[in-house]
């Protein structure tokens, strides 16, 4: 019958209101712990997935570089950048230049103006020196 006491005074124990209480705290406490590292799971994802997608770019980009080092260490890579960037030839070549009749209307009228300009005030000048 002792024994029989003892059980009921567990049972008692267990199933009483405080611990029941204090369970459901610690529930809470383990859901909002569980959320929380879930929370924290999702952003490790996405920053792994734009790192790997970054590290993909930079690898794309280290071949186009390698491609190009490649193509500028022949002779003929270099002398084409250097005619693209500098504007040189090799000595004894010539340069043509073909330019678009409306640009050199334009660049004649732009340089008619200014000129007209510059002759009339040379004139006005001449004048006041010849009056004299």
């Amino acid at each position: 019958m002792q024994e029989f006491q003892e059980r009921k005074r567990i049972r008692k124990i267990i199933y009483s209101r405080n611990m029941l209480i204090f369970l459901t705290i610690i529930l809470a406490f383990l859901i909002f712990s569980v959320v929380k590292v879930y929370v924290k799971s999702r952003a490790a994802i996405l920053k792994n997935d734009e790192a790997k997608k970054e590290l993909a770019d930079l690898e794309k980009r280290k071949s186009e570089l390698g491609n190009e080092i490649a193509r500028l260490e022949t002779e003929f890579g270099a002398e084409e950048e250097l005619r693209e960037k500098f504007n040189v030839g090799k000595p004894g070549e010539n340069i043509l230049v073909i330019v678009d009749k409306e640009q050199e209307n334009a660049k004649i009228e732009q340089n008619s103006g200014v000129s007209v300009f510059l002759s009339g005030f040379w004139q006005k000048i001449k004048n006041i020196f010849e009056r004299n």
